[in-house]
């Protein structure tokens, strides 16, 4: 299955996989991203990054309140919605927030066991797919450098950054 970044895209986590895996959509000409975080440090980078839209939800008190807020950007729900967190949580806001037929992809490795929805899931008609780096296979990929929260990432200029970067 391709996904379509030219769809409206929601990623949850301004973190450092959330911001490269914007980093990664806008390579890819992703054209409407909305990035979410409880922690609202990162959000202002992620607009500088190229987010559309940066929610704060260090605030909200239920999955219902973060669903609302993408509504409010994308009143259908989001196409695509790509969890950089990986948590029970998140995974059930994102099948909640994501558009009917919409796809969900678990990028994040948060738990080791999650619940999703799975009724949910069947009603709306979401895809689900999980994600998982091969470093033999992308290692000639090569992205624009972003100046991501990461003190063992120096990135001077027009570096180039390799998708698989362990951080500290």
């Amino acid at each position: 299955m391709a996904l379509l970044f030219l769809s409206p895209l929601s990623i949850f986590a301004a973190d450092f996989i959330g911001l490269m895996v914007l980093a990664a959509a806008k390579a890819f000409s992703a054209s409407s991203v909305a990035i979410t975080d409880i922690r609202p440090g990162n959000l202002p980078l992620a607009l500088q990054l190229g987010a559309a839209h940066a929610l704060d939800q260090s605030r909200a008190k239920s999955t219902a309140e973060t669903v609302e807020s993408f509504r409010a950007v994308f009143p259908k729900g989001p196409d695509i919605v790509i969890d950089c967190e990986g948590l029970s949580s998140t995974l059930t806001t994102a099948m909640e927030a994501v558009a009917p037929g919409g796809t969900v992809v678990q990028v994040g490795l948060g738990e080791d066991r999650c619940c999703i929805p799975a009724m949910q899931a069947v009603l709306q008609q979401v895809h689900f797919t999980g994600s998982w780096r091969y470093v033999n296979i992308v290692s000639s990929l090569a992205l624009p450098c972003p100046a991501l929260p990461c003190p063992a990432l120096p990135c001077p200029g027009p570096a180039l950054l390799r998708p698989i970067l362990l951080c500290p």
